[in-house]
């Protein structure tokens, strides 16, 4: 998913016109140049891997009939920062969030602001590797599973430090006595 986020990214800039296109031609050919190792991997070996097939949601989708099964692992990735959490308990604790109630909040302040600024630099590019990778998180057939999705806690944590930002710069008019605010 990294290489995809990549050229997510790379195409981004270019239409923002802040690559130009043969800049883009060869941001393409970095990204290309890095996967060749997996690619290879996948082409030598006819699969993505053992564990891949095993835990494809794919075969869940085609058995049902129906894109059920996509939907509910979607959800449960979702719900796991701030209501059900890890189902394993090799990860932490059974069925506890990954987040608290205050930084639950400020996370969900965070990812909508992010959304409304999703055509500025800031907002768009942690929501392109959050969605990114929550969707492919939910292409296993797995419960929401903290140890796949832990590159999604990096953007859990901006998204959270987003939303307090916001807060903070409320309620930066409130001045009281022996209080700092930063300026």
């Amino acid at each position: 998913a990294v290489p995809l986020l990549c050229l997510i990214l790379g195409i981004y800039e270019f239409r923002h016109r802040t690559l130009k296109s043969s800049r883009l031609a060869l941001w393409a050919g970095l990204v290309l140049a890095f996967s060749l190792p997996l690619l290879s991997y996948f082409v030598l070996n006819h699969t993505a891997g053992n564990r891949e097939n095993e835990v494809f949601i794919g075969k869940a989708i085609t058995d049902q009939h129906s894109l059920k099964p996509l939907w509910d692992q979607a959800l449960s990735n979702v719900l796991m920062f701030n209501r059900t959490g890890d189902s394993n308990p090799r990860h932490n604790l059974p069925g506890t969030r990954m987040l608290d109630d205050i930084t639950g909040a400020c996370f969900v302040l965070g990812l909508g602001l992010a959304w409304f600024r999703r055509y500025e630099r800031g907002g768009f590019y942690p929501l392109a590797g959050f969605l990114l990778f929550m969707g492919v998180g939910s292409l296993a057939n797995d419960p929401a599973n903290s140890n796949r999705l832990c590159v999604l806690s990096v953007f859990a944590a901006y998204f959270a430090g987003l939303g307090l930002e916001e807060i903070w710069r409320r309620l930066a008019f409130i001045k009281k006595p022996g209080w700092v605010v930063p300026g």
